[in-house]
């Protein structure tokens, strides 16, 4: 994703912010926005199919931290 959106850093904050939750530092309203925002990233990024598959990808992954469902293989 980086390599083709350096400046796009919302699937960057989606992992950070899933982390702070999980550490107890934010609360998970803040995270969901994050995750939403990476999601939309990937939106953003369909005529990029490594980008848009890299940015969907992280924002699956960040959203595990709150609903098990989320993982793919559940």
């Amino acid at each position: 994703m980086a390599k083709y959106y350096p400046d796009d850093i919302r699937p960057f904050e989606a992992i950070a912010e899933a982390r702070r939750w999980l550490a107890g530092e934010v609360k998970l309203p803040y995270v969901k926005s994050c995750i939403l925002a990476c999601h939309m990233s990937a939106r953003e990024s369909q005529k990029n199919l490594t980008a848009f598959v890299a940015a969907r990808a992280i924002g699956q992954s960040a959203s595990t931290v709150h609903s098990a469902r989320h993982c793919m293989a559940h």
